[in-house]
């Protein structure tokens, strides 16, 4: 096998280190040509030490994991809380809004102004139960099977409730945002987000920048299905860019605490 030379060595040292890397902050950390860091990233990723997206690079982890709600909500915390709060400006008094599961759209129901008049529908226990002391927010809870890991219920149930309903607004999390759609862990997950986005006037994705690039065994649905991202200032740029040229709404989050 060939040996690495030492800038490509330290590539993939940054690679593992920040999960993502874009090709132009490569470049001018290495002081080289954009061109240069394409051809590291290319050799790298035909060794399988890396895969390259759109714009640069990320772990060779090409699936992400089913993890549960609960080990999640302890990740990127901060970013989860900026999200929510942007997420939160999208609504008003009177509205009706699905929450999907997950646990960014968990933070983003926790943080809604006790005072504001809502109709949320949801499949997810733990939102309905975060929800629980607003005595301002009527709260539908979808039927079926629960399922542990996402604290959410799915099924025939679900699904028929889905079918009665005009939703104004939805909000779903993800667990891989790419350059060829939306996805998830689950694929029984995937299917009932597919089938809310098609009844969905609105369609927001929360995602934190750490999820740009992964992918999950679940395939959501393309980018152009998407309305409105809204992610933290660690999107890379290739990305932002990517979306803005979809006409796809960006909302950075001001995030000014530390994870």
């Amino acid at each position: 096998m060939p040996i690495l030379n030492s800038r490509q060595s330290r590539i993939l040292e940054r690679v593992n280190e920040h999960g993502q890397v874009q090709v132009n902050d490569l470049a001018d950390y290495f002081s080289v040509s954009q061109a240069t860091i394409r051809s590291d990233l290319r050799r790298l990723e035909e060794e399988k030490k890396l895969v390259r997206v759109h714009g640069g690079a990320r772990r060779n982890t090409p699936l992400a994991s089913e993890k549960s709600t609960e080990f999640k909500l302890g990740e990127s915390i901060a970013a989860k809380k900026a999200i929510a709060k942007a997420a939160g400006a999208l609504l008003k008094d009177g509205d009706t809004a699905f929450l999907a599961s997950g646990s960014t759209v968990h933070t983003f129901a926790a943080s809604l102004d006790d005072n504001i008049h809502l109709d949320v529908v949801t499949p997810a226990i733990d939102i309905a139960y975060a929800l629980l002391s607003k005595k301002n927010i009527r709260v539908h809870i979808c039927g079926g099977v629960l399922y542990r890991n996402s604290l959410s219920v799915r099924g025939e149930y679900s699904e028929e409730l889905l079918d009665s309903l005009n939703i104004p607004v939805c909000f779903i999390g993800a667990d891989g945002i790419a350059a060829d759609g939306v996805s998830c862990s689950s694929p029984e997950e995937a299917m009932f987000t597919r089938k809310l986005l098609r009844n969905s006037l609105r369609r927001v994705v929360l995602a934190d920048s750490r999820k740009f690039g992964q992918r999950g065994i679940g395939r959501i649905c393309p980018l152009e299905e998407i309305d409105t991202v809204i992610s933290d200032a660690g999107i890379p740029d290739g990305f932002a860019t990517l979306l803005r040229d979809k006409g796809i709404e960006l909302i950075i989050a001001e995030n000014n605490e530390q994870d």
